[in-house]
């Protein structure tokens, strides 16, 4: 084969490999690179070609033998305009083909092919896996070949088809191996009782007792003196990971003192099963042991996806394992199903244990709510700073958008209180509509702008923002539903489209009318779209969007109703109650009160939340330090005074309310407000010590009332007076 492929190439032929699967490209340009061929030149001149059999011969699964004659046609068509007028094709015909035809379909291809190929005047090699097909199978195809290697072990017999002498021997020697492969069928019934006594095993408590059961069965079914299993676990091979039987205390500790090399493994694995007798083993401890034989069983589906190497040596015969190389061949198989079933179990095993977790959820997710709650602190804290700050519009633009996102997610972390059942505080307010769809907009104006202008799509946006109304309401949740309806829109308009806006008052409700001109809702689903859980986008949705943004409206005494038609669009119309009281109201004071000659410490153990604090505090006026070590604290106070401590609850060592009774026994003047991202209930005891409990994320806002709330108190604060200018 060598020589005929070189002779091939240097003589200006072209050389076409059929592939079935991915490993069989890989061992072939690794045979190719062997024999001083320089893959990637051939390649570019045309006289290396690699075809998948999965991607040209098949259409849904199914072999399309016209197809395939015309893509040969225009291929060798193509080889001979290059010149190259000796060609080889050469494939693989093993249990690929098993599923996707019948025997008069692949008669009918063969059949075919050999016209092409003598019309074209081209060689056609095929090499069939004898183990993979029927006596029938072989016999209704041997009159449409010309040559037959048959190749057994170590030895090679040529066949001329066309010679009656050599036809009769053929047929004679093909009766031969057909015979051996009912020695084999024999052979397999131990495989049959082995799989008897795994799946006997197929439920014990985790993978490793599977693998070491199986292991010690696979020993005695072949007679091997000892056997070893290595996992493949997160793309590494782990030496606590092997599964050992009865191996021999030299090789154990052989094995403990080596760095096991995972892309030498990886390369192995490429190689399939692989028999060792002792003249290829060169491991100087293996021949002091007397091993006589080894095989390395890969087990996987792929050489991309290796999940473990079985690996058995007998102190017999050099042949000890050829006689089970189907045998080994198909226990891998049989171990990599078996570990597919223990996984299942072992979700099943996992999903009980979920369902006792869930018992704890309560103070998981305040335990989630306080670590979110401190890193949007710090968000919210520098962004509504840097809002103050800043003067160029674009930069203070996209502020907004970050400030916004950030207290939207305040108000994701308050749901999850919500879901508690634990106290949490109402940011209910007057607002003007206009405003809420204005910053949903523009926080969703970046998704629109990596899809379509990446994409090269036209999209058209159409406000018509008519409302004068004020509604009573969370902003942020709002905020949410709005943003989800529009995002899903974007969703909907994959190719484009347009997306129009509008707001409008009528009678005593205010409305907003989200249009866009995509896919469209199938009239089957209307009715379940703000099911829980119902989604039709598949794996990219959650199915809960709709759902939350129904109960949102709920909750305000309002309504949203959907109109959809395939093909055309979708629109979503959402009516809210009009706040009658009330003047105008903005989202933030646009003048910060002044807090002159107030001394304040903040203690926290996280630095960025606090020094976030301070640069709130700043911009109001007040002098802070920062204390990240609760137990320091009184060091601190004997050091210098102070007015107010901003102490957070949450602390190791000593938490805040601890903290704050020590601070109560030596300055009973000193103000403390205590801080907490947690949803947990205090006690009134707890509290004894404190004057104010301020939630995170804060605002500027929130810190000028957490403030005034304990100054407005006493009028005179430390000697101080006329502190609140």
């Amino acid at each position: 084969m060598k020589n005929l492929v070189l002779n091939i190439i240097e003589n200006d032929g072209c050389f076409i490999y059929v592939y079935n699967f991915i490993s069989q490209l890989h061992t072939e340009k690794e045979e190719l690179e062997k024999w001083g061929l320089v893959i990637d030149e051939l390649i570019k001149r045309g006289q290396l070609i690699f075809i998948s059999a999965q991607k040209k011969y098949l259409k849904e699964g199914v072999l399309q033998v016209e197809n395939i004659v015309k893509f040969y046609e225009k291929l060798i068509n193509s080889c001979y305009k290059k010149g190259y007028k000796k060609v080889i094709i050469y494939g693989i015909i093993d249990d690929f083909y098993n599923d996707k035809m019948d025997l008069d379909i692949i008669y009918e291809y063969h059949k075919k092919i050999k016209k092409f190929a003598k019309e074209k005047e081209i060689m056609i090699i095929k090499e069939y896996l004898i183990d993979n097909f029927t006596e029938e199978y072989f016999y209704r195809l041997v009159p449409l070949h010309d040559v037959f290697i048959i190749i057994n072990n170590d030895s090679v017999n040529v066949f001329q088809i066309d010679n009656p002498n050599e036809i009769e021997l053929f047929y004679k020697y093909l009766r031969i191996l057909y015979l051996d492969k009912v020695e084999l069928y024999k052979e397999n019934k131990k495989l049959e009782l082995l799989n008897e006594l795994i799946l006997d095993i197929s439920y014990k408590h985790n993978s490793r007792h599977l693998l070491e059961s199986a292991l010690e069965k696979i020993c005695k079914v072949v007679n091997a003196d000892f056997g070893l299993i290595f996992t493949y676990l997160d793309t590494d091979f782990n030496l606590e990971s092997i599964i050992k039987y009865n191996l021999p205390y030299e090789i154990d500790k052989y094995i403990a003192n080596q760095t096991l090399d995972k892309n030498r493994f990886r390369e192995e694995f490429k190689q399939g099963i692989k028999i060792y007798d002792d003249s290829q083993l060169e491991n100087r401890l293996i021949n002091q042991l007397g091993i006589k034989s080894l095989v390395k069983v890969p087990i996987g589906k792929d050489e991309n996806n290796p999940i473990a190497f079985l690996i058995l040596a007998s102190y017999n015969n050099k042949q000890h394992f050829y006689h089970h190389m189907s045998f080994l061949k198909a226990i891998g198989n049989t171990i990599l199903a078996l570990l597919d079933k223990q996984k299942q179990i072992e979700k099943h095993q996992a999903d009980l244990l979920r369902a006792e977790k869930f018992k704890t959820l309560g103070e998981l997710a305040g335990g989630i709510a306080h670590d979110f709650n401190n890193i949007l602190t710090t968000i919210i804290g520098l962004s509504q700073l840097l809002l103050y700050q800043v003067q160029d519009e674009k930069i203070k633009k996209n502020l907004e958008i970050i400030y916004n996102s950030a207290l939207d997610g305040k108000a994701i972390v308050n749901r999850i209180q919500k879901i508690t059942r634990k106290r949490v505080s109402s940011n209910k307010k007057a607002i003007l509509l206009n405003s809420i769809v204005e910053t949903s907009i523009d926080m969703a104006r970046p998704k629109w702008k990596n899809i379509y202008d990446v994409k090269g799509r036209e999209f058209t946006l159409v406000k018509e923002l008519n409302s004068n109304s004020y509604i009573y309401c969370d902003v942020y949740e709002i905020r949410e539903v709005i943003l989800n309806i529009i995002l899903n829109a974007v969703d909907a308009m994959e190719d484009g489209g347009k997306l129009t806006i509008r707001t409008y008052d009528k009678g005593n409700k205010a409305y907003v009318c989200i249009e866009d001109t995509g896919c469209g809702i199938p009239d089957e689903f209307k009715d379940k779209i703000f099911e829980p859980f119902f989604s039709t986008k598949e794996s990219r949705g959650t199915g809960l969007g709709l759902s939350i943004a129904k109960n949102i409206i709920s909750s305000y005494n309002g309504s949203i109703e959907v109109e959809s038609k395939v093909g055309v669009g979708t629109k979503f119309i959402i009516a809210f109650n009009r706040y009658q009281k009330g003047g105008k109201y903005t989202d933030e004071d646009s003048i910060l009160p002044k807090f002159n000659g107030l001394n304040v410490l903040i203690v926290d153990d996280k630095a960025h939340v606090a020094y976030s604090l301070k640069k709130m505090f700043r911009i109001i006026g007040i002098e802070s330090d920062i204390e990240t070590n609760s137990n320091n604290v009184l060091k601190r106070l004997s050091k210098k005074k102070y007015d107010i401590i901003v102490c957070d609850l949450a602390m190791p060592k000593m938490n805040g309310i601890r903290l704050s009774r020590q601070i109560k026994s030596i300055r009973k003047d000193l103000k403390i407000i205590l801080m907490t991202g947690w949803p947990n209930d205090l006690d009134e005891q707890d509290l004894s010590e404190i004057e104010y409990i301020m939630h995170k994320p804060c605002t500027i806002k929130e810190v000028i009332k957490a403030i005034k709330s304990v100054i407005d108190k006493e009028k005179k604060l430390g000697g101080k007076e006329n502190v609140v200018n």
